[in-house]
Protein backbone atom coordinates (compact mmCIF):
# COMPACT_ATOMS: atom_id res chain seq x y z
CA UNK A 1 0.00 0.00 0.00
CA UNK A 2 1.48 3.47 -1.02
CA UNK A 3 1.73 5.96 1.32
CA UNK A 4 -0.90 8.15 -0.34
CA UNK A 5 -3.34 5.10 0.08
CA UNK A 6 -2.59 4.71 3.56
CA UNK A 7 -3.28 8.60 4.38
CA UNK A 8 -6.33 8.28 2.72
CA UNK A 9 -7.67 4.95 4.34
CA UNK A 10 -6.84 6.87 8.17
CA UNK A 11 -8.54 9.84 7.06
CA UNK A 12 -11.66 7.70 5.60
CA UNK A 13 -11.81 5.67 9.06
CA UNK A 14 -11.51 8.72 11.44
CA UNK A 15 -14.56 10.70 8.94
CA UNK A 16 -16.69 6.93 9.16
CA UNK A 17 -15.59 6.91 13.45
CA UNK A 18 -16.43 10.77 13.43
CA UNK A 19 -20.00 9.83 11.85
CA UNK A 20 -20.69 6.80 14.00
CA UNK A 21 -19.39 8.81 17.87
CA UNK A 22 -20.89 11.89 17.28
CA UNK A 23 -23.72 11.99 14.19
CA UNK A 24 -27.13 10.06 13.76
CA UNK A 25 -28.03 9.63 10.11
CA UNK A 26 -31.86 10.84 9.23
CA UNK A 27 -32.80 11.04 5.85
CA UNK A 28 -34.87 14.03 7.51
CA UNK A 29 -32.26 15.30 9.77
CA UNK A 30 -30.96 18.73 9.06
CA UNK A 31 -27.66 20.34 10.56
CA UNK A 32 -25.71 23.78 10.08
CA UNK A 33 -21.91 23.46 8.88
CA UNK A 34 -20.64 25.20 12.25
CA UNK A 35 -22.73 22.25 14.73
CA UNK A 36 -21.18 19.57 12.53
CA UNK A 37 -17.68 21.12 12.66
CA UNK A 38 -18.07 21.83 16.54
CA UNK A 39 -18.41 17.68 16.66
CA UNK A 40 -15.52 16.86 14.17
CA UNK A 41 -13.20 19.06 16.38
CA UNK A 42 -14.37 17.39 19.34
CA UNK A 43 -13.31 14.49 18.02
CA UNK A 44 -10.21 15.53 16.91
CA UNK A 45 -9.39 16.77 20.21
CA UNK A 46 -10.41 13.45 21.70
CA UNK A 47 -8.11 11.40 18.96
CA UNK A 48 -5.68 13.07 18.08
CA UNK A 49 -7.04 13.67 14.11
CA UNK A 50 -5.60 16.47 12.04
CA UNK A 51 -8.18 19.55 12.45
CA UNK A 52 -8.29 21.09 9.18
CA UNK A 53 -10.48 24.29 8.62
CA UNK A 54 -14.44 24.71 8.37
CA UNK A 55 -14.33 25.14 4.52
CA UNK A 56 -12.04 21.64 3.93
CA UNK A 57 -14.28 19.73 6.15
CA UNK A 58 -17.23 21.04 4.58
CA UNK A 59 -16.06 20.06 1.56
CA UNK A 60 -14.55 16.79 2.38
CA UNK A 61 -17.98 15.88 3.96
CA UNK A 62 -19.81 16.42 1.05
CA UNK A 63 -17.72 14.96 -1.15
CA UNK A 64 -17.79 11.31 1.46
CA UNK A 65 -21.14 12.17 2.61
CA UNK A 66 -23.01 11.35 -0.84
CA UNK A 67 -22.20 7.48 0.36
CA UNK A 68 -24.02 7.74 3.54
CA UNK A 69 -26.65 9.75 2.02
CA UNK A 70 -25.43 13.16 3.63
CA UNK A 71 -26.32 16.34 1.09
CA UNK A 72 -25.19 19.63 1.05
CA UNK A 73 -27.88 22.68 1.72
CA UNK A 74 -28.46 26.23 1.24
CA UNK A 75 -31.42 26.63 3.59
CA UNK A 76 -33.25 30.19 3.10
CA UNK A 77 -33.65 31.14 6.76
CA UNK A 78 -31.14 28.15 8.53
CA UNK A 79 -28.18 29.10 6.38
CA UNK A 80 -25.60 26.37 5.19
CA UNK A 81 -25.43 23.05 6.37
CA UNK A 82 -26.03 19.16 5.49
CA UNK A 83 -29.30 17.04 5.02
CA UNK A 84 -29.41 13.87 5.99
CA UNK A 85 -27.25 13.99 9.57
CA UNK A 86 -27.58 15.38 13.33
CA UNK A 87 -25.11 15.51 15.61
CA UNK A 88 -25.46 13.56 19.07
CA UNK A 89 -23.45 13.21 22.05
CA UNK A 90 -21.43 15.95 24.01
CA UNK A 91 -20.25 17.72 21.08
CA UNK A 92 -19.60 21.74 22.23
CA UNK A 93 -20.77 24.22 20.15
CA UNK A 94 -18.47 25.78 17.71
CA UNK A 95 -18.11 29.78 17.18
CA UNK A 96 -15.82 30.68 14.43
Amino acid sequence: MTNATSAYMDTENAFGNWLEEYCELDANAWEKTQTLFAGWKAYCDKTGEYLGNMKRFAQNLELRGTAYGIVYQRHMTKGRGFRGLRLVGDAPNYTP
